[in-house]
């Protein structure tokens, strides 16, 4: 049950980021196969694979609920794979690789556009904020800086519907910028190499980036919430399984409990496993809002995202936005805990 990174270690200096694409898919192989290669033998009815997106702070829960043995209550066995993006770690789930996975809206609106029907969304998660981090050497001090530089996120991910939602509202157009795609890790080298002027991530990613640049990092930090996250389960799981699902949301729901009565031990548990001093992780601790629940302004948010998505033509060509209810195994949520559950479907 120790999910304690510590073949993972990220030292200050920027070598963290070849350390971690190097070991990141280690870890775990005691448990499981790699995800990327054969089908993971699952030979227990209680036992589930779930595809972690390893840089998302927000998905405390997902740590605790494995390092305190609240799943194991339960009686289920859960391999916790980590994943550098909940893209790809939804693209396991759709792949047949992962039961479930960890992911932000924007992979989810991405798949749904693809028409992709091989998930359910079973609970959110959390609601949380991405970050702006900019080398100061790049000439940036404030937001309206960013015109004219080079921006970095993973497209595909929340990063991009974030990146464009600030420039948005600072007056700046897309075509007024350069805009690539680095996997995370990579992000901070870049930009600590002036490759890249700024970069659009979520936690721990900016963290990592600030320590990267010291005083050369310029910070913007937005007031509201711009990432939803979500548990997805492979659509046949949730059809097949859904007494294991209750009991693996009845974990997680134990561990955000947990973290609201027992935040100090909580915020070591999870420095540990990020390699994030308690001191550190203590200054954006407070931008999580973690929340096991399935509300309908979660649901509305992916659906301005995919009109977003339609409008701006980054979805395929002729989708349409879908009817998020159809991705949604309410359910196993309504049956432990109804109060919990209130969308429109």
């Amino acid at each position: 049950m120790n999910l304690n990174f510590s073949k993972n270690k990220v030292p200050i200096v920027l070598v963290f980021a070849a350390v971690l694409l190097a070991v990141a898919g280690f870890y775990f192989q005691q448990q499981a196969a790699s995800i990327t290669g054969a089908v993971i033998s699952k030979p227990s009815d209680d036992k589930i694979v779930l595809a972690w997106s390893r840089f998302g702070l927000a998905f405390a829960p997902v740590v605790i609920a494995k390092e305190k043995g609240f799943w194991t209550e339960q009686g289920l066995d859960v391999d916790v794979v980590p994943f550098t993006s909940g893209k790809d770690a939804l693209d396991a789930v759709i792949a047949g690789k992962a039961d479930a996975s960890t992911n932000a809206d924007t992979p989810i609106v991405f798949a749904a556009l693809r028409g992709e029907d091989r998930f359910a969304i079973v609970s959110g998660v959390a609601k949380t904020k991405s970050w702006v981090v900019a080398n100061k050497d790049s000439g940036i001090s404030n937001e309206s800086d960013l015109k004219g530089k080079k921006l970095a996120t993973r497209l595909g991910t929340t990063g991009e519907y974030f990146m464009h939602n600030f420039l948005r509202a600072h007056g700046i157009t897309p075509a007024e910028v350069s805009i690539q795609s680095l996997d995370l890790p990579v992000a901070p080298i870049a930009l600590d190499k002036r490759e890249v002027d700024a970069i659009f991530y979520w936690q721990t990613v900016p963290y990592y980036a600030q320590r990267a640049l010291g005083d050369r990092a310029v910070v913007f930090k937005p007031d509201f919430p711009n990432e939803v996250l979500f548990i997805v389960f492979s659509k046949d799981f949730a059809a097949q399984k859904p007494e294991v699902i209750k009991k693996f949301l009845k974990g997680l729901i134990k561990a955000v409990d947990f973290i609201s009565s027992n935040e100090a031990e909580a915020l070591e548990i999870n420095s540990k496993v990020h390699n994030i001093p308690v001191a550190d992780l203590k200054g954006f601790w407070s931008d999580f809002n973690l929340e096991i629940s399935l509300k309908q302004a979660a649901l509305d948010y992916l659906s301005n995202e995919a009109a977003w998505a339609v409008e701006t033509g980054k979805a395929p060509k002729n989708a349409s936005k879908p009817d998020f209810c159809s991705f949604v195994s309410s359910q196993p949520l309504k049956a432990i805990a109804s109060e919990r559950v209130s969308i429109n479907c």
